[in-house]
């Protein structure tokens, strides 16, 4: 290790970001001006120093290996559980990973925390499942919804003062790994249900040759209204999916795996199954990368079949 990167270490706030994507990259950003010691690492190199130009005084790594070793503080935006596997998980990091906070913000399977929490602890680092709840817009704001499960003793003034940076809503759920997840499951099957439901109904009154608007000044003061219709009617009415909030392949990701958490309890999945076919027919019409909203496309394609 270099004398560089020892110095680097030896801060006590010094944090490697992994992953910036929509909100990975605002969260990123807020450590960046709030003046915390930041490395930061994505697949792609040039996306990493992009960010570097546009946030200075923060660095971009090549490896993996040279981002842990620079952070104290790991903090996990990855796209699934294989991304961790691959990368902060795997065999070559795992011996550096003594003495580090890992800190697993993403949506991933509650077994699959489970698993990387017994494995980072038995390689001498803490962890703590801490997926958050909101949006580009609300990451880049500072307003997301933390939701840590840890030990009490991982749970240090110095790392939640780092994790109110990125979420003034501090929600802390348990010290047992997976009750985080489960919460975080619950509230995007929500999401989810909720954007199938508009979509579904706003390819019924369009389908009819009804007027959207109409139907909207009936539904917004109802009891048949809901709180993210809010935020996506005006986006499949128009059909606007370009500068995702949330894409189509992430959330059908994590309907995935609220189905599998499901009927890994023996419960019935049919309900979010239907979500997660309609979503990846959605995907199938070209439409993976942009806003879920764009879901209304995969319903008004498949009545057409």
């Amino acid at each position: 290790m270099s004398q560089q990167v020892s110095e680097v270490s030896a801060g006590a706030n010094a944090v490697a970001f992994f992953g910036l994507g929509l909100m990975g990259v605002e969260m990123a950003r807020r450590l960046a001006e709030a003046g915390y010691p930041l490395t930061v690492w994505t697949r792609t190199f040039d996306k990493s120093v992009d960010f570097v130009k546009a946030n200075p005084g923060s660095k971009a790594v090549q490896t993996v290996s040279e981002a842990v070793e620079r952070g104290r503080y790991l903090i996990l935006m990855l796209t699934d559980f294989a991304s961790i596997k691959a990368t902060v998980a795997s065999d070559e990091v795992m011996p550096l990973l003594a003495g580090k906070t890992v800190v697993m913000m993403m949506t991933i399977g509650i077994g699959e925390s489970v698993e990387l929490a017994a494995a980072f602890q038995r390689h001498g680092a803490s962890y703590v499942e801490c997926p958050v709840l909101g949006s580009k817009p609300v990451a880049a704001s500072g307003s997301l919804v933390v939701m840590p499960s840890a030990p009490p003793e991982v749970l240090t003034t110095e790392l939640k003062a780092l994790l109110g940076v990125m979420g003034s809503k501090y929600r802390p759920i348990s010290d047992q790994y997976g009750k985080s997840l489960a919460v975080k499951l619950a509230l995007n099957n929500s999401i989810a249900a909720q954007m199938v439901t508009l979509a579904d109904s706003l390819a019924l009154i369009k389908g009819h040759g009804v007027s959207s608007e109409l139907f909207w000044d009936i539904l917004k003061p109802s009891v048949a209204f809901a709180n993210y219709f809010d935020i996506k009617f005006d986006r499949m009415n128009a059909a606007k999916y370009d500068d995702p909030v949330f894409s189509v392949r992430n959330l059908l990701k994590d309907v995935s795996i609220i189905s599998d958490e499901l009927r890994g309890l023996g419960f019935d999945s049919s309900g979010v199954d239907g979500s997660k076919a309609l979503l990846a027919h959605t995907i199938d019409a070209g439409y993976g990368d942009d806003d879920a909203a764009a879901v209304i496309e995969g319903v008004m394609r498949r009545a057409k079949q």
